[in-house]
């Protein structure tokens, strides 16, 4: 930053799961990376990357509704193939994701004191 101007950012979501998947313990993790300040700005979008990664998650959103579904649903409750739909169109606007999978050890519970 210089001179209180902001002149890159990035915005990423990330997301770690721990639970057991029959007798072991797993850790589940996925992650997407969008556009920074930066690229944004070579595009010509003069807007942030919260609000870019947000109007483009709701337009996929909008464009793979499944016809004849009315309320408000999760998006687990979505069809796989709508939201498989939705990741591969989100891809092509040029947004990354990562998974990763790895065994952990079973935590022992600690005592309270």
């Amino acid at each position: 930053m210089r001179q209180r101007t902001l002149h890159d950012a990035n915005f990423a979501v990330a997301i770690s799961v721990v639970g057991r998947v029959g007798p072991l313990w797993s850790e589940h993790r996925r992650s997407c990376v969008f556009f920074s300040l930066r690229q944004l700005r070579r595009r010509r979008l003069l807007t942030t990357p919260i609000a870019y990664a947000g109007a483009e998650c709701a337009a996929a959103f909008i464009r793979h509704w499944p016809k004849r579904v009315a309320g408000v649903l999760p998006p687990e409750a979505l069809p796989k193939a709508v939201r498989r739909r939705i990741i591969a169109d989100l891809r092509r606007k040029g947004f990354k994701f990562h998974a990763r999978r790895r065994r952990v050890e079973a935590e022992q519970p600690t005592e309270a004191r």
